[in-house]
C-alpha cells in the first residue's frame, strides 16, 4: 500500500460512523489490537470503542489488547484468531 491509501485511510470518518452504529441497527463491536502494533497506536481501537459505547444510541463495545502483538499480529495469530472466534461465538449467541 502506498502513501495514497495511508492519507486516504487518514481523511475517513471513523469515529462520527461507529458513533451511529447503534442507531443503524448494530448491537455488538469487537476489537482486537496489539499493544506493539508500529502501524496503529492501540489507543485508536480504544477510542472507536469509546465512540461506539457513549453514542446516543450506544452498541456494545468490547476492546481486547494483546500484550506483545504487532499489527499482523505476529507471535500471536493463533491467540488472536481464538479470541476472535471465543467473541463472535459470543455475539452470535446473545443476538
Amino acid at each position: 500500500l502506498g502513501g495514497c491509501y495511508v492519507r486516504d485511510a487518514q481523511k475517513l470518518p471513523l469515529y462520527e460512523t461507529v458513533a451511529k452504529a447503534g442507531s443503524r441497527g448494530v448491537r455488538s463491536i469487537c476489537v482486537i489490537h496489539g499493544k506493539a502494533d508500529p502501524i496503529v497506536p492501540y489507543s485508536y481501537g480504544q477510542r472507536f470503542c469509546d465512540a461506539a459505547s457513549s453514542a446516543a444510541v450506544p452498541c456494545k463495545a468490547e476492546f481486547h489488547l494483546l500484550y506483545g502483538a504487532d499489527h499482523g499480529f505476529s507471535q500471536r495469530e493463533k491467540e488472536a484468531a481464538e479470541l476472535a472466534v471465543f467473541l463472535l461465538k459470543k455475539i452470535i449467541a446473545t443476538e
